[in-house]
């Protein structure tokens, strides 16, 4: 069996040796060069190396800006040896190396100075130790006694001269309550004013319930739903509540209310009007009929169903209610029906969509792969259209491939822009002619490749490229 493998392996070589041809002067290359392309033959590539070559004569170092250098083997492999021309401390400028001040470019340090508290020169840097002269003196007095004030002073009409604490009671006459069991609370973060009447009163508090004489009712404690109610002309009472679906129903002048269901033989009567919410009828419609308006009052329709080319909606004809449903068409909504029907507008369609017939699409076509179905899936040939051009062209939708006809000079293919309308549209060009001209590919305005070429060359028969819009950045890409 390993035999049979190699033989089979020898004659696939040889088959594949004698379909490749040998490279030879005539062989062509495909060329490159600034955003051009074209092709040549192997001749004229090897002519251009063997024309090409060069050596360096000789090396030397110029002694500048602090800077020497010598260089040995100078004519052949020259080395060269730098060194500085400045002593002790180097500070540079951006241009040339030179000596450093001490005290000017940098502080000499502290080891020759004496123990103490450093200060700073503002014009120099300069470290020095500070002395007593550098430093504010501070005046204060120490002389005083804090046994008693000299001069006796009262305080809230009592007596203080220091040698006791203040105690008593502070008198109202001087902002105080003049009693020593009354204590106020209030505002914590601000001042707050409180205003009082100007007269004697009792102040109302939370130590007994507000009458109804006092402005309040009488009450300390209320369940959840209790009514107030005036139980006599100086009193407030509760009316508790009760069970939901009743309601509040008053006894008559001077009788306490109560709660109750709303007799609708007893408390209502008449028939409801349109304006209080009712409908003013007082009969039911015929079977399958519906309840309506006809702009004035309330009517019995019977429905019915309409296929009009028109709006859906609904019309009245007497007391008939006609529902308008009509087929779908390019005018207006509706159902689909089993004939040629022309709709407009967008649809979309969440499931799988088979058309059996010819698909003519007039405004393009969008379609979106998943991880496990390609966008598009052609079973068969796929057809395109091709332009053949021969002179300036500004390509737009109607171009797909461009043939390049014989050239007599130079042309521009112009590009469309690059927006977010044609994000991904593609060009494809080839180079059907024999001639040594250029189809110029250009973008349009200050549009660029994404390689920021402005313009891409084709030259030479057999030459092709394509153009594909990225819209993100106006820019175009470009494969050959």
């Amino acid at each position: 069996m390993k035999k049979i493998i190699l033989l089979l392996i020898i004659f696939a070589g040889a088959i594949s040796a004698i379909a490749q041809p040998a490279i030879s002067g005539t062989s062509l290359i495909e060329f490159e060069e600034n955003n051009a392309t074209w092709k040549g033959s192997v001749s004229s590539l090897a002519a251009f190396l063997a024309a090409g070559g060069g050596t360096v004569v000789s090396v030397t170092v110029t002694n500048a800006n602090g800077l020497n250098g010598t260089v040995a083997n100078s004519t052949s492999t020259p080395n060269i040896t730098l060194s500085t021309t400045v002593t002790g401390m180097v500070k540079a400028n951006g241009t040339a190396f030179s000596a450093a001040t001490s005290g000017t470019d940098y502080s000499a340090g502290t080891s020759a100075l004496a123990t103490g508290i450093l200060k700073s020169t503002t014009t120099t840097g300069a470290l020095t130790i500070a002395v007593a002269g550098d430093f504010p003196t501070l005046n204060q007095s120490t002389t005083g006694s804090a046994a008693t004030l000299t001069t006796p002073r009262n305080i809230y009409g009592g007596s203080f001269n220091g040698s006791a604490d203040v105690t008593g009671i502070i008198a109202s006459t001087y902002g105080g309550t003049g009693n020593g069991f009354t204590k106020f609370t209030g505002a914590t973060t601000a001042e707050k004013t409180y205003t009082l009447p100007n007269a004697s009163a009792t102040i109302l508090t939370d130590a007994a319930a507000v009458t109804a004489a006092q402005g309040g009712t009488g009450q300390t404690v209320y369940a959840v739903g209790d009514v107030l109610y005036a139980s006599t002309t100086t009193a407030l009472s509760k009316l508790a509540g009760i069970a939901t679906g009743n309601a509040l129903i008053t006894g008559g002048v001077g009788v306490a209310p109560s709660y109750g269901k709303i007799g609708l033989t007893t408390h209502v009567s008449g028939t409801l009007a349109i304006t209080n919410g009712g409908t003013n009828l007082t009969a039911v419609g015929a079977d399958v009929t519906l309840m309506g308006s006809n702009g004035s009052a309330n009517i019995y329709y019977t429905p019915a169903r309409t296929n009009t080319s028109a709006a859906i909606g609904w019309t009245r004809s007497g007391s008939t209610l006609n529902f308008n449903l009509p087929d779908a068409d390019a005018s207006f909504p509706g159902i689909v029906s089993t004939g040629t029907q022309t709709m407009a507008g967008a649809k979309t369609f969440s499931g799988a969509v088979t058309v059996q017939g010819l698909a003519t699409e007039s405004a393009g076509s969008v379609a979106t792969a998943t991880a496990s179905v390609a966008a598009y899936n052609a079973v068969g040939v796929m057809d395109g259209s091709h332009i053949a051009v021969a002179s300036n062209t500004t390509l737009d939708h109607t171009h797909n491939t461009v043939n390049i006809s014989t050239l007599t000079a130079d042309i521009t293919l112009s590009l469309p822009a690059c927006n977010a309308t044609r994000d991904g549209w593609q060009y494809f060009f080839f180079k059907d002619g024999t001639d040594v001209f250029a189809a110029i590919i250009d973008p349009n305005a200050a549009e660029t490749f994404t390689d920021g070429a402005t313009t891409k060359s084709l030259y030479s028969a057999g030459n092709n490229a394509s153009c594909k819009c990225r819209s993100s950045d106006s820019k175009w890409y470009f494969s050959r």
